[in-house]
């Protein structure tokens, strides 16, 4: 375990420039690759260091997991002459269960706390729509709960072990009640991360390969379920496979509507199997490696079998942040996603400098950008493009008089008048114009 710093370049992914100080494990001290809380590194455009006893090294972020709060960073092993051991999970196949006695590491090696625990349940993750919540929503995963409740942990990680072998991971994640924000601690199975950690071994580039079936399921009681349609035989194959199952899973919220000719879930179906195997957890059903997935489902009372198409995770990693006008654009992560209404680009504002001309309008934080003076704005490489096109010509002669203090024979600020369409988290279409301003809100991009 090891102490680790992050210092924020920008505003992004819905995060500020705060710094943060938290533990990370050490899971392969050969390519010099540690895991932490997402919570530590929420801001992907931070500078990463981390302290190994006396000596600190700088890190680089290797993976943000799209579906689990978590995130991968590096170092250069080359850096440290100490021997850092190595450490051995296990198969991705075993899972904790309720009434497994563990034991919960926290700290860092110099001050290593342990306890005693019991895993005292297991629940299922869901979405808080709320447009002030900036912190990354997570959804169709299951997390451990463990009693007594852990001591608070902030932004350091804890280790799950059983018989001295790592079982799973614990961290803490802000819970939005609307009126108040408190944090409740998260238990994930260390077999739900093991495939990521393995692609990490295996190359420094981890290919963005999850898919999702765009949908958020909730559980269903066995005996409701027989209530939907679900058949007395099917859940009699469901108990044989599956002994501790006691609910099968419902589509509860679509994330987002697909074309009316593709086949997709709906909501209230109950999804009964995958590939002709047993859903028996919700992990089964959370994400994929394939563009296609055979699912037998109860719709309406009928048992159906259906070729449903899944679609790639967007926004796990963002590495191209452009500021223009005082705005912060980006793409849009899943967290907005999962809340917007009508996603009309590829285009995402989350905050604004104050002081800036933006922020004088009034604007509204947290939007779509689908055009700015005419110019329709897909990507972010359009709105360089427009940037570019939009700025005063007289800006470079503007700094030159200023750098040699001439003085000003106009006291115009260099800047063009522009008009910018956005569309808010809840569909609403707003169009405003303003005018920049070209020396104190300068635009650049940041890429990594």
């Amino acid at each position: 375990m090891v102490c680790i710093e992050t210092r924020p370049v920008c505003p992004a992914n819905g995060q500020y420039t705060t710094r943060r100080s938290g533990t990370g494990l050490v899971v392969d001290p050969h390519r010099g690759l540690v895991l932490c809380s997402a919570r530590l590194l929420p801001n992907p455009t931070s500078n990463i260091s981390a302290t190994f006893g006396a000596i600190q090294v700088n890190l680089t972020l290797a993976y943000m997991h799209p579906l689990y709060p978590v995130v991968f960073v590096k170092y250069d092993p080359a850096q440290l002459t100490a021997i850092i051991p190595d450490l051995g999970l296990l198969k991705p196949d075993n899972r904790l269960c309720v009434g497994d006695p563990v034991t919960l590491l926290a700290g860092t090696n110099s001050r290593l706390k342990q306890c005693a625990a019991t895993v005292s349940g297991r629940q299922i993750l869901t979405t808080t729509v709320c447009e002030y919540c900036l912190d990354q929503v997570y959804i169709n995963t299951e997390r451990i709960i463990l009693s007594p409740t852990p001591d608070p942990m902030e932004y350091n990680i804890g280790v799950i072990c059983v018989d001295d072998q790592v079982r799973g991971v614990l961290l803490s994640l802000p819970e939005c009640l609307h009126s108040t924000y408190t944090v409740k601690y998260v238990g994930l199975d260390i077999g739900l991360i093991l495939p990521a950690l393995s692609q990490l071994r295996a190359s420094d580039i981890v290919p963005n390969s999850v898919r999702v079936l765009d949908v958020e399921f909730s559980r269903l009681s066995l005996a409701t379920a027989r209530a939907f349609g679900v058949s007395a035989h099917r859940l009699q194959d469901i108990l044989h496979s599956a002994p501790e199952a006691r609910s099968i899973f419902k589509v509860c919220r679509i994330l987002h509507i697909r074309p009316t000719d593709m086949v997709s879930l709906e909501i209230g179906d109950i999804v009964l199997q995958v590939d002709r195997r047993n859903v028996e957890h919700i992990d089964d059903i959370a994400c994929f490696d394939c563009d296609l997935v055979q699912l037998t489902i109860i719709r309406q009372g009928r048992e159906l079998d259906l070729s449903i198409p899944t679609t790639p995770f967007r926004g796990a990693n963002t590495n191209h942040i452009v500021y223009w006008a005082g705005m912060y654009f980006q793409q849009p992560y899943h967290t907005v996603l999962q809340q917007a209404t009508r996603p009309v680009s590829n285009v995402y504002v989350f905050t604004f400098t104050d002081g800036s001309p933006i922020a004088m309008e009034s604007f509204h934080r947290r939007m779509f950008v689908s055009e700015i003076s005419k110019h329709t704005i897909h990507t972010l490489d359009d709105v360089v493009r427009v940037a570019k096109l939009v700025r005063d010509p007289n800006l470079v002669e503007f700094n030159k008089r200023v750098a040699s203090n001439e003085k000003m024979i106009s006291g115009i600020i260099p800047g063009r008048d522009v008009v910018i369409r956005i569309v808010k988290l809840n569909g609403e279409d707003v169009l405003k114009s303003f005018r920049t301003n070209d020396q104190y809100f300068p635009a650049w991009q940041l890429r990594r």
